[in-house]
């Protein structure tokens, strides 16, 4: 079972799921499974930044609540994709 991004019991990490490699490089951009509902894959250099934007916004105060817990929601599996030194930038401070 995957993680939900808006579930509100999800864990601190997000599941990646590990497909089989494409022929051509996957950029960023909507993507289709079959005949399911298309969706946006980003990679994950660009979620980085995209995250730290977001953690941004969302330390900012100026969302309403319900909006902060969608874009915290967002960040948080923004984030899971960053991996090496730079994922402690991503990462929101649970402090």
């Amino acid at each position: 079972m995957t993680n939900n991004v808006f579930d509100e019991n999800r864990n601190n990490q997000s599941v990646i799921r590990i497909l089989p490699t494409q022929t051509d490089r996957v950029e960023n951009e909507l993507v289709q499974f079959g005949d399911d509902l298309p969706g946006v894959f980003i990679r994950g250099d660009y979620a980085g930044c995209y995250a730290l934007a977001l953690k941004r916004v969302v330390m900012s105060n100026k969302v309403s609540d319900l909006d902060k817990s969608i874009l915290l929601n967002l960040q948080q599996v923004l984030a899971d994709a960053v991996i090496g030194s730079a994922a402690a930038l991503v990462k929101m401070d649970n402090s």
